[in-house]
C-alpha cells in the first residue's frame, strides 16, 4: 500500500498545487521545484502521510499526466517551452476528489489490502 499511497499522494499534491495556481506559467524544472516546496509545506502542516511522495520523478509524471489531460498546457516562449496552469474547473475538482478518495481507502484499509 505504501507505493500506491505515495503515488496517489504525489498526484494529489500536483492537483492541489494546480488548484492554487491557475494561470501560472513557468518551465517544468521551476514548477517541479515549486511543487517540492509546496509539498514540504504540506508535510509541515501534517497533510502528507507518505514522506516518499515528495518525489521529483512522481511530480514529473504527475505534471505529464496533467498536461495530457489538459490541466496544464505547453506554451512556446522563444526557445523554451513553458507549462501554463489551466483554470480550475468541475472536471479537475472531480479528479482531485477521486484521487483523495482512493488515497483515503488505502490509508484506512492498508492492512486488508496487503493480505
Amino acid at each position: 500500500s505504501g507505493l500506491v499511497g505515495e503515488l496517489l499522494e504525489s498526484y494529489s499534491t500536483v492537483m492541489k498545487y494546480l488548484e492554487k495556481n491557475p494561470g501560472e506559467e513557468m518551465d517544468k524544472k521551476t514548477m517541479i521545484s515549486k511543487l517540492v516546496k509546496f509539498a514540504q509545506d504540506l508535510a509541515v502542516e501534517g497533510q502528507l502521510s507518505y514522506p516518499e511522495s515528495v518525489s521529483i520523478q512522481n511530480f514529473s509524471n504527475g505534471l505529464l499526466s496533467s498536461e495530457n489531460k489538459g490541466y496544464l498546457s505547453a506554451v512556446k516562449s522563444g526557445d523554451k517551452t513553458l507549462l501554463k496552469v489551466s483554470p480550475w474547473n468541475y472536471e479537475t475538482e472531480q479528479v482531485l476528489q477521486d484521487v483523495l478518495r482512493y488515497l483515503q481507502i488505502i490509508s484506512d484499509r492498508h492492512e486488508s489490502l496487503v493480505r
